[in-house]
């Protein structure tokens, strides 16, 4: 008898949920791409200008299992404490975006600036190379006055802006911008974008790659304070945003340029055309 109450008392949890949820997956598949895209830059508006400071720990994602391999159980992730790094970031909405990556003695590792529609990228030290996905903080693509600018970024990362569809994640539903393999997930009920995901070519193979989006300032500046980077459900970046500051941005800006003034020409600059979904 004990038995069958606790099956029945299962099943009516299961119920209630469903039953409970039901009106979030309904709202989920009435919204619109576009309108989403709406949402999503309405609830970043607040955003228009800031430096932070943040520190990135790095991580092996094949101390234990090579990377083609699924995961058949969790790992503890080994980090990789002689690559870990420093950032500082100056964005100005679009218009300008700057990341400096600097070692544990402030030493400028590597630049990244963009500007405008034209980009560069700087490794300044020879012994060790950044790309793209070492240095960029994703979440800034999110904070733009313009529908368009941010198609174009999402497009940039291969995913598509035509179709909304539902997933549930963990314990809520959420929207899910494009398609299964690259997709921006959207809290149902915020708006608040909980990860960017899509696909990345290394060594000569496609794996999911996973930015997750675990923690906002909610005080003041609206903006991620914690990332996890995940390549085939395997950690290999976390960052931690140390410092926000909303003043003082364009001499920032100007004194940055100024110390990169050998390394940048007009020759450096490229247009941000590459795929990095490719």
């Amino acid at each position: 008898m004990g038995k069958f109450n606790f099956i029945m008392k299962k099943k009516s949890l299961a119920v209630f949920l469903i039953i409970a949820l039901f009106p979030l997956a309904l709202h989920a598949k009435l919204i619109e791409p576009d309108g989403l895209l709406m949402k999503i830059i309405e609830n970043n508006s607040s955003v228009s200008q800031f430096f932070l400071t943040a520190d990135v720990k790095v991580y092996d994602p094949e101390a234990l299992v090579p990377l083609e391999e699924e995961l058949k159980e969790a790992i503890v992730p080994y980090e990789l404490t002689d690559r870990s790094y420093s950032q500082n970031i100056i964005f100005i909405r679009d218009e300008f975006i700057s990341i400096e990556s600097l070692d544990s003695n402030q030493n400028a590792l590597h630049v990244f600036i963009k500007e405008n529609f034209r980009t560069i990228e700087i490794n300044l030290d020879e012994t060790r190379v950044f790309n793209y996905e070492d240095v960029f903080f994703q979440p800034i693509i999110l904070f733009t006055k313009h529908v368009q600018y941010l198609i174009r970024d999402i497009n940039f990362l291969g995913i598509s802006n035509d179709r909304v569809s539902m997933r549930q994640e963990e314990n809520l539903f959420a929207y899910q911008l494009g398609d299964d393999k690259a997709n921006i997930l959207v809290h149902s009920a915020n708006y608040k974008v909980l990860s960017i995901n899509r696909e990345l070519q290394y060594k000569g193979r496609y794996y999911p790659l996973s930015v997750k989006i675990l923690a906002w300032d909610e005080q003041k500046n609206k903006i991620p304070t914690h990332l996890q980077y995940f390549i085939n459900s395997r950690l290999f970046k976390e960052v931690w945003v140390k410092t926000i500051n909303n003043r003082g941005i364009g001499t920032k800006k100007n004194r940055l340029l100024k110390s990169y003034k050998d390394e940048i020409t007009q020759d450096s600059f490229f247009d941000l055309l590459v795929n990095h979904a490719q």
